[in-house]
């Protein structure tokens, strides 16, 4: 199958070193590489060779994230689309394994694990905190090989550093121009799930340095979303069509003061729409925190023991 890999740069070497990388990676044999440079006018006219995959230079001032990157998977012919930022550079199985993950027809979009040159986790998928707001799962930059990173994770979205989904897919969606470089990759991943109903990977074995990667905040610096109000994310997921709430859980557990009856009311604290001990058939999950407390099977609902 045929991959097109993205890239938009104004620096001369963050693409002779992405050129670099690639050329020890392996590649599916039908690979191009569409740059889209917003440099300095013919800086690119020695590019080096990438494998002998062809290069497609396309000139353009000034460069905007969104409707550049929808422009370069327009001209692209991959069957799949590597979408990749300019400091991002592949280990060399990273596509490989990628390409093996998304696979499977269940699979639609792949993300990687990206890690400062330092070593330090930069990023293992976006998750979404107590009020739906987007953060990046990175354990407070911990190292890149951490044991809670090194399995597969389905997660609500990846980041576009390194996203990997069927051309026809994306074009079908596309990122939003309206959100000016903030926060479209991760709408594209909700929007992608309401449309096509597949999930969304993080892959661990594909990994990447992220060149000018930090180890950000404590939980994970959010997305960067200057301008936008608490939730627009999801509000604009809503407003087309995609359904976004918190699921209302029953617990059944011990009295209060006991050990699991505390546990339950700190699941209680971080979800909210959660009661402890008490009637409600149409919860969506009834969780029986000790199994032999199940007395009844729930009418309706997912049932977890």
């Amino acid at each position: 199958m045929k991959l097109s890999i993205l890239v938009g740069s104004r620096s001369v070497k963050k693409i002779s070193d992405l050129l670099d990388a690639l050329g020890a990676a392996d590649l599916p044999s039908t690979t191009e590489l569409l740059i889209l440079w917003s440099g300095t006018a013919g800086a690119l006219r020695d590019l080096k060779a990438c494998q002998n995959h062809p290069v497609v230079i396309v000139e353009q001032k000034p460069p905007c994230y969104s409707s550049d990157t929808n422009a370069l998977a327009k001209r692209a012919e991959g069957e799949f689309l590597l979408l990749l930022n300019d400091g991002v550079l592949p280990d060399s199985d990273a596509v490989a394994a990628a390409m093996e993950a998304i696979s499977p027809d269940y699979i639609g979009i792949v993300g990687a694990k990206l890690r400062s040159p330092e070593g330090h986790l930069c990023h293992a998928g976006v998750l979404l905190n107590e009020s739906g707001e987007p953060y990046i799962r990175n354990h407070q930059g911990a190292h890149w090989t951490d044991e809670r990173v090194r399995n597969d994770m389905f997660v609500p979205a990846v980041s576009g550093a390194f996203l990997l989904v069927a051309r026809e897919e994306f074009l079908e969606i596309g990122f939003d121009e309206a959100l000016g470089g903030a926060g479209e990759d991760i709408l594209f991943c909700l929007e992608y799930r309401r449309t096509f109903g597949k999930e969304i990977l993080y892959v661990a074995g594909a990994s990447a340095i992220q060149a000018d990667g930090t180890a950000k905040s404590a939980r994970g610096a959010r997305p960067p979303l200057p301008g936008l109000a608490k939730n627009t994310l999801l509000t604009s997921a809503g407003e087309r069509g995609c359904v976004l709430r918190k699921p209302g859980v029953r617990i059944i557990t011990e009295q209060p003061e006991w050990i699991l009856h505390r546990k339950a009311a700190e699941v209680q604290k971080h979800l909210g729409n959660v009661k402890i001990n008490e009637d409600w058939p149409e919860s969506d999950i009834h969780y029986f925190i000790n199994y032999g407390m199940i007395l009844e099977w729930a009418p309706s609902g997912i049932v977890v023991a």
